[in-house]
């Protein structure tokens, strides 16, 4: 019953902070729902049915599937025409924004260093659903949105390595840029390489599925919402590369393929927008 419980106070608080954006427009949705989880939070009968999650199980079950999604909205073409704006914000701006928080951190706080460059590449990096929620209802020039929303596909990579770089300075006390970078640099491209054979093995099994006129609507949309599931297991814990920029390229792959070609069966036709 603590679940019950616990999950019907959640969808309470959801509906209202949802009612209150329709209320207050100019405030984007997410920052009601996060005020209202605050609220949630510090109620003490609330705090009794506390749901503990591990955050693996939360970035497989939620996090990359919401990827996979944004992946699949996002033209390849897109990518290829602002790939030097995303290095730039994904990798550059990033890496500049943790800098000056840690910086601040240290001095204006008085936190550890390696403390403070955690707590900075924590915060620093955004996903395209968040940007999506927090944008909302704002007016902002396209051009500067779809920059950002490119850029939050990728910057992931940058965060969770910089993440690593500082729990391994606070455990050994070294700090190496060198390490830092060349671990980058394998996660962020074993993450593509990744994707890529992923998103070539995924649309390989869902047109030969058609093919053979397995074309259950129910069993392929559970086949989309698994995939990037799998895929991010596999990139994250078996090759050690990144897992969010993997289910990312292969939705990419997905549009790319929807793009070109149609379903064989006229029922999936909108299978994304399904999913």
């Amino acid at each position: 019953m603590a679940t019950f419980y616990a999950l019907a106070y959640v969808c309470i608080t959801i509906i209202l902070a949802n009612f209150l954006t329709q209320v207050f427009p100019k405030i984007p949705q997410a920052l009601w729902q996060i005020v209202g989880g605050i609220l949630l939070a510090s109620l003490p009968v609330a705090n009794r049915f506390a749901i503990t999650l591990d955050p693996e199980w939360f970035m497989m079950l939620v996090i990359a599937p919401l990827l996979f999604y944004e992946g699949q909205r996002t033209q390849a073409n897109l990518i290829s025409k602002h790939f030097r704006s995303i290095i730039g914000l994904a990798g550059v701006l990033a890496v500049l924004t943790v800098v000056v928080l840690m910086v601040f951190g240290h001095v204006a706080i008085g936190w550890a260093l390696p403390f403070s460059l955690a707590l900075a590449a924590i915060v620093t990096p955004t996903d395209a659903t968040a940007l999506e929620s927090v944008t909302s209802g704002l007016d902002m020039p396209k051009d500067i949105k779809r920059s950002l929303s490119l850029e939050s596909l990728f910057n992931d990579a940058t965060g969770l390595v910089i993440l690593e770089l500082a729990v391994l300075w606070m455990n050994t006390g070294e700090f190496s840029f060198l390490h830092g970078f060349g671990e980058f640099l394998i996660v962020a491209l074993g993450g593509v390489i990744a994707g890529g054979v992923a998103g070539f093995i995924f649309i390989y099994l869902r047109q030969h599925l058609l093919k053979a006129e397995y074309d259950d609507t129910v069993a392929h949309v559970l086949i989309y919402f698994i995939a990037p599931i799998v895929v991010f297991g596999v990139a994250e814990h078996v090759f050690g590369v990144s897992g969010i920029i993997a289910v990312v390229v292969m939705g990419v792959m997905s549009n790319v393929e929807q793009q070109q070609t149609q379903f064989m069966a006229p029922k999936l036709n909108h299978l994304t927008q399904v999913y």
